[in-house]
């Protein structure tokens, strides 16, 4: 009985890993990609939303942002739709920063780091709660 309820929990394991790797992974490429990029001052300029959930009862609308920004004062004005979502409409006229490709000042990435934490930890904690199952199936007193 024990093995099956590790043959169990070694299947969520796989699961959890199969489900956050991916996005973790991706993730990180992101972030090492813009790393070198510089950081310029944009100026929301409308907002898109969309609708999240698996009924008509329970749905969320999230927003994204649409910014433009110029690499030097006075240069050409370019555009860019944020990568993250937000739950309340973005404010247009606000600033956001955004990391401009000195390459190419068309390619421009709003990414908040908070969004990549939210992901991490999210992975910790399930990681520490199937990690916690392991404890309780250890200490079982069945075969």
């Amino acid at each position: 009985m024990k093995l099956v309820l590790l043959i169990v929990w070694g299947a969520l394991v796989l699961m959890v890993l199969a489900a956050t790797a991916p996005a973790l992974i991706r993730a990180r490429r992101h972030a090492r990609l813009i790393a070198g990029w510089v950081p310029v001052q944009a100026v929301v300029t409308g907002a898109t939303s969309r609708l999240y959930g698996s009924s008509a009862r329970i749905t969320q609308r999230r927003w994204t942002a649409s910014y433009s920004y110029r690499t030097v004062p006075g240069g050409p004005v370019h555009t860019g739709v944020s990568d993250a979502l937000t739950r309340r409409r973005p404010v247009e006229g606000s600033l956001l920063e955004v990391r401009v490709d000195p390459a190419d000042p068309r390619r421009s990435s709003h990414t908040p780091e908070h969004s990549v934490l939210g992901l991490g930890c999210a992975t910790a904690v399930l990681l520490g709660v199937l990690t916690a199952a392991y404890w309780v199936i250890s200490a079982l007193p069945i075969d």
